[in-house]
């Protein structure tokens, strides 16, 4: 199968035999409350669900789950292979969804978003002389209303280094020196 597959009717749920989904498909999924097939989304293989292809999780119904919520949007008898890509695995209010695939289904668990995580620094090591900018690049891009200098801490051997300001442009954020 590599079609758009959208269990039911916002949301909704679907009852197969087997389901193979190919690379280029993508399992649509729905989620506005903690009720199965009638507020969030589900696939229910009574066989084997062979996984490739995307999982696309919408949140719907201005639904925000908390932490450590579990959806099961695919029970079944046994599972082969994972999803190749994932979207819309933010859940709002720092949640994030984390797709558990495991023997018998597919889970959508919840936890706080770990975040974008600091992939490289310019200059880096030790610096001789003044610098007018510091450079931070990191995984995912990064919201301008959430970071600011007053987030950051530089040391120098003479003490703590004031930063008057920083500049968000995707995921790399400048932090300039007064």
């Amino acid at each position: 199968n590599a079609a758009s597959i959208r269990p039911g009717a916002s949301p909704g749920a679907i009852s197969v035999n087997n389901f193979t989904q190919l690379t280029n498909g993508t399992l649509y999924l729905e989620v506005g409350g903690t009720a199965a097939g009638s507020q969030f989304d589900t696939l229910t293989v009574a066989g084997t669900a062979s996984l490739e292809g995307g999982l696309d999780t919408t949140l719907i119904n201005g639904y925000s789950p908390g932490p450590d919520r579990e959806f099961l949007v695919v029970p079944t008898a046994s599972v082969i292979g994972t999803f190749n890509r994932y979207s819309g695995l933010n859940a709002g209010a720092s949640i994030e969804f984390q797709p558990l695939i495991t023997s018998t289904g597919v889970v959508l668990h919840t936890a706080f978003s770990t975040g974008p995580t600091l992939t490289n620094m310019t200059p880096s090591g030790v610096v001789a002389g003044a610098l007018s900018v510091f450079t931070a690049r990191f995984s995912e891009p990064i919201l301008p209303d959430s970071i600011s200098a007053a987030d950051l801490t530089l040391t120098s051997p003479t003490g703590q280094v004031a930063l008057a300001y920083a500049s968000v442009s995707g995921s790399r954020v400048d932090f300039y020196f007064p």
